[in-house]
């Protein structure tokens, strides 16, 4: 009896040492570099405010982000707020965001890009040594597309379609980082104002963050998916649009309505011609044709209906999801009728996009058009040569925008013999040959001074011209939405 209660309790005692050596292996050893490397570690927090981090720069070797150490406090400075949304910052106060937070182990020396050192480095216990970073974005081109925006609310994307690189990435407002990056005592009344503007959210990248509705361009990812499906050819017509153009196009008692075409005469257009003047009508036959399933389809063969992540797995920037239908759980839902797809084949309905999905969307129409920046050559060049022999018509929207690049079209004008070039512009542009079409603002009810009942406020709002379209444009989501006295 005795022998056996010391063999049961040298058992217990050999497995409770076994449990005790494991858990000191287990934390010692396996799990010391994560516990090292934690945010809340004090020691981790004091060394920090100290860390020098490297440098980033922009593909040209332009400096954009740099460390410096005062008062054994480390300070980032950042030179263009161009770049905000896309580097981040990194404070003391508020951790660090976009590429700042992504590539923050090489950047503060914790990890070595060349896995060789980054080996060496934990045999030998070398101290942490900070690695500079290059993005591929051209500080000429983020300039220049921050300075298009000026001081609107918005943001450009722009992709190389044959690597997926991004050239440019300008969210607008934004604001100089620097200012939070130092002394977290002087940090923070910059951060709280930047929190407080709700009316200009300088934090948001809108790039990346930012859903909107996509109109016109959605029409591009429509004509794709329809001809890749071999719902449609380039020479397809339907032989109502002409009518419809007019008169609208009734889907399931809804009427779709053609946007003002400037005085171009309806016709009988097929694929191209409907892409010249952005027809509304053609666009949805065009996906009503295609149907629902396939729409949803090729949507997410595009990159729609889930997140996006720009960069290298474990160190990409997150875009948000952008939609087709109503989101359900994340997803795209169903489309809940033929209105709805048809809106959406236009870029209607419940159509909401990032700005990085419709780059992306036109980096895939760019890629299949082949059209490489080669090496040594001007872009301009480049697109010259490609164009020289092709019989195309080049549309520029709001060209007031980029009245810079007047020069470079010129030269394709006078290059490509066969290049006709449509150009709109919200102001006048001074041209030979220009034609001014005045678009007179949409009426607004004219209340005065006079007090109203709700029920006649209904019938005054809904009978001026403002009220009207939005009526119109919310019964593209809703097909049974009315004006009453609660909304």
């Amino acid at each position: 009896m005795i022998a056996t209660n010391v063999r049961r309790l040298g058992f217990y005692l050999v497995v409770a040492f076994a449990f005790v050596s494991g858990s000191l292996v287990w934390w010692q050893v396996i799990e010391a570099p994560s516990l090292a490397a934690r945010g809340d570690n004090p020691e981790v927090i004091a060394a920090r405010r100290a860390l020098m981090r490297g440098s980033i720069f922009d593909v040209g070797g332009q400096l954009l982000a740099s460390s410096q150490v005062a008062d054994g406090l480390s300070r980032r400075t950042y030179t263009d707020p161009a770049f905000t949304h896309v580097i981040g910052y990194a404070t003391h106060l508020y951790g660090s965001t976009g590429i700042e937070r992504a590539f923050e182990d090489i950047l503060v020396g914790q990890t070595d890009p060349n896995p060789v050192r980054d080996l060496l480095n934990d045999i030998l216990d070398r101290q942490p040594e900070p690695r500079d970073l290059t993005l591929t974005i051209d500080r000429r081109l983020q300039d220049f597309a921050a300075a298009q925006l000026g001081g609107d609310h918005g943001a450009v994307v722009a992709l190389d379609p044959a690597t997926g690189a991004v050239l440019a990435m300008v969210s607008t407002p934004t604001f100089d980082a620097t200012a939070i990056s130092g002394d977290p005592g002087e940090s923070r009344a910059p951060m709280e104002a930047l929190q407080a503007d709700e009316e200009n959210e300088p934090l948001l990248s809108r790039a990346r963050q930012g859903r909107y509705v996509p109109g016109s361009i959605m029409k591009v990812f429509t004509a794709a998916a329809a001809l890749d499906a071999g719902v449609i050819t380039p020479s397809t017509t339907y032989e109502d649009q002409p009518r419809q153009e007019r008169e609208g196009f009734v889907v399931d008692g809804f009427t779709i309505r053609e946007h003002d075409l400037g005085g171009i005469e309806p016709g009988l257009w097929p694929l191209s011609e409907s892409l010249q003047v952005s027809s509304n009508i053609y666009f949805a036959h065009v996906g009503l044709d295609l149907g629902p399933e396939a729409f949803l389809e090729y949507a997410r063969r595009f990159g729609f209906c889930e997140p996006i992540e720009i960069g290298p797995p474990g160190r990409s920037l997150t875009v948000n999801e952008s939609y087709v239908t109503q989101p359900v759980d994340g997803d795209c839902g169903p489309f809940e009728g033929d209105v709805e797809l048809a809106s959406a084949s236009f870029g209607q309905g419940r159509v909401q996009a990032t700005p990085v999905q419709m780059a992306l969307v036109a980096a895939a129409v760019a890629g299949a058009l082949d059209v490489k920046e080669a090496t040594g050559q001007p872009l301009v060049e480049t697109l010259t040569a490609f164009l020289r022999d092709k019989q195309l018509l080049l549309v520029l929207d709001n060209f007031e925008q980029v009245l810079t690049a007047g020069a470079q079209l010129t030269e394709l004008l006078v290059a490509c013999s066969s290049l006709t070039v449509l150009v709109t512009s919200r102001v006048a542009l001074r041209l030979s040959g220009e034609h001014e079409i005045p678009v007179a603002p949409l009426t607004l009810p004219d209340l005065g001074q006079r007090a109203v009942s709700p029920a006649a406020l209904v019938s005054v709002v809904g009978r001026c011209e403002a009220a009207r379209f939005f009526v119109e444009r919310a019964r593209a989501v809703q097909p049974d939405f009315e004006l009453t006295e609660e909304n």
